[in-house]
C-alpha cells in the first residue's frame, strides 16, 4: 500500500511540474503573440512611410519634367525672339547691340 501512495505522490508531483511548464509555455506564447502584433504594426507603419516617400518622389519627378518642358519652351522662345531682333538694324548697329548697351547702362 505504501508503494501505491508513493506512486500517487510522484504522479501528483509530476502533474504539478507539467502544469507549471504548460503555464510557462502559455506565457511565452502570449509574449510571442504580442511581439508579433507589435512587429506587424511597425511593418505597417514602415509600409505607409515608404508609400508616402514614393508618392513624393513621383510628384517631384513630375515637377521636374514640367520644369524641363517649361525651360525648353522658354529657351526656344528666347532664341526665336533673338532671331527676330537680329533682323532689325538701326544705322550701322543692330537692335541686338542697342539692347545690350541698354542692359549695361541699367545695370
Amino acid at each position: 500500500m505504501q508503494s501505491g501512495v508513493d506512486l500517487v505522490r510522484q504522479t501528483g508531483s509530476a502533474l504539478d511540474g507539467i502544469v507549471t511548464r504548460v503555464q510557462e509555455i502559455d506565457r511565452n506564447v502570449l509574449a510571442i503573440v504580442e511581439a508579433a502584433r507589435e512587429q506587424s504594426v511597425g511593418v505597417k507603419e514602415i509600409g505607409q512611410a515608404v508609400h508616402q516617400l514614393d508618392q513624393g518622389t513621383q510628384q517631384n519627378a513630375a515637377s521636374v519634367e514640367e520644369q524641363n518642358a517649361a525651360s525648353e519652351q522658354l529657351a526656344e522662345r528666347a532664341q526665336m525672339l533673338a532671331s527676330l531682333l537680329s533682323r532689325f538694324r538701326t544705322g550701322s548697329a543692330s537692335v541686338r547691340d542697342a539692347t545690350s548697351t541698354q542692359w549695361r547702362k541699367s545695370a
